[in-house]
C-alpha cells in the first residue's frame, strides 16, 4: 500500500508543480499587464491598411476554345482528320470558320476586359479617396472619426482580448479641450483567480489549494483593474499619431449578474482623469499603480469594490457630456 501511495504521491507532486507553474505564469502576466507587449497603432499605417491594394487579374482569353466549339470542331474530328480525307476537308472548312469567330470573340474579350479593368480602377480610386477623406477628418479633429479610430485602437489590444471578453467601448471626443472620454471594462471579482498556490495534503493524500486572503484578493483585483485602465490609456496615447489627445477621462465598468433583476447589468465603479503630460513621464516598468491613480489621476473608486457583491456597489456618477 505504501508503495502505491509513493507512486501516486510522485504523480500528485508533478501535477502540483504544473499547476503552480501556471499560477506563477498568470501572476507574472498580471504584474506586467499594464505595459507587456503593448502594440499601439500608427494612424498612417491604419489608414493605408484600409485601402484596397489588390491588383486587377485579367480573365483568361478563351476565344480560341469557344470559337472551335461554336464552329463544330470536336476532339474526335481533330483525331479523325488524320485518317479520313473527308474529315480533313471538313476540319479545314470549320477551322476557317473558327478563325473568323476567334477574331470576333477575341475583340469582344478585349472590350470586356477593358471595361472590367476600368470598373476595377474606379472602385479602387473611390476606396482610396474615401479612406483619404477619413484620415483627413481625423487630422482635422472630427469627433466621429477620432472616436472611431481610438475605438479600434482599444478593441485591437490582443492581450486584453485574450484575457477578457472585450466590449467595444463608448467614446466621446471634445476637440476644443482635446479630451477623450470612454467607458472600459475592468475585471469583476469572478475573473481573478483566488488561488495563491497548490500544495500536497499528506494527511488527506490529495492536492489542496491555498486561497488568497480576502485582503490580498481585493488588493490584486484593484491592481488588475488599474492595470487594465492604465494599459488602455497607454494604447490611446501611444497611438495618437497626430497629437489629438491631451487628456483622457476613463470610466471603469463591471459586468455582473444582478439577482434583483435576474439579468446581466453594467455599473460604473471607477473613474480617473489621465493627463497626457503626466502620463508620458511615467516609467511603466517601475510605476506603483495605486499611487499613480490616487495622486496623478485623481481616481474615484466605488467603496467596497471587490469586497462587496457587485450588485451592492454604489455606482459612480460620470462627468456629463
Amino acid at each position: 500500500m505504501e508503495t502505491d501511495w509513493e507512486l501516486r504521491k510522485q504523480s500528485l507532486v508533478d501535477e502540483i508543480q504544473e499547476l503552480n507553474k501556471k499560477i506563477r505564469g498568470q501572476q507574472w502576466l498580471l504584474e506586467r499587464l499594464h505595459y507587456l507587449d503593448l502594440n499601439p497603432f500608427n494612424a498612417d499605417v491604419y489608414y493605408e491598411q484600409k485601402k484596397d491594394w489588390s491588383r486587377f487579374v485579367e480573365p483568361k482569353d478563351r476565344s480560341q476554345r469557344e470559337a472551335e466549339r461554336d464552329a463544330g470542331i470536336t476532339h474526335f474530328l481533330k483525331l479523325k482528320k488524320w485518317v479520313s480525307e473527308s474529315a480533313f476537308k471538313e476540319y479545314k472548312e470549320k477551322r476557317t470558320a473558327a478563325r473568323l469567330l476567334q477574331k470576333e470573340y477575341a475583340e469582344q474579350h478585349l472590350e470586356d476586359v477593358n471595361k472590367q479593368r476600368e470598373h476595377f480602377n474606379r472602385r479602387k480610386e473611390r476606396n482610396h479617396s474615401c479612406v483619404d477623406t477619413k484620415q483627413a477628418k481625423l487630422i482635422a479633429r472630427d469627433s466621429e472619426e477620432v472616436e472611431k479610430y481610438f475605438c479600434d485602437v482599444l478593441y485591437g489590444d490582443e492581450i486584453i482580448d485574450d484575457l477578457y471578453t472585450v466590449h467595444v467601448p463608448i467614446l466621446h471626443y471634445d476637440p476644443e479641450t482635446s479630451e477623450l472620454s470612454y467607458s472600459y471594462d475592468i475585471s469583476n471579482a469572478e475573473t481573478i483567480n483566488e488561488i495563491e498556490e497548490y500544495a500536497l495534503d499528506e494527511k488527506e493524500r490529495k492536492i489542496q489549494a491555498k486561497v488568497l486572503t480576502k485582503a490580498d484578493a481585493e488588493r490584486i483585483r484593484l491592481t488588475v483593474a488599474r492595470a487594465i485602465l492604465f494599459r488602455s490609456a497607454s494604447m490611446i496615447y501611444n497611438s495618437d499619431t497626430y497629437d489629438l489627445i491631451q487628456s483622457i477621462h476613463i470610466t471603469g465598468i463591471i459586468q455582473f449578474f444582478n439577482p434583483a433583476y435576474g439579468k446581466i447589468q453594467y455599473k460604473n465603479v471607477l473613474t480617473a482623469t489621465i493627463p497626457k503630460k503626466e502620463f508620458m513621464e511615467i516609467c511603466p516598468e517601475k510605476v506603483d499603480l495605486d499611487i499613480a491613480f490616487k495622486m496623478l489621476f485623481k481616481a474615484n473608486v466605488s467603496p467596497g469594490l471587490y469586497r462587496k457583491q457587485s450588485h451592492e456597489l454604489t455606482e459612480i456618477k460620470t462627468q456629463s457630456k
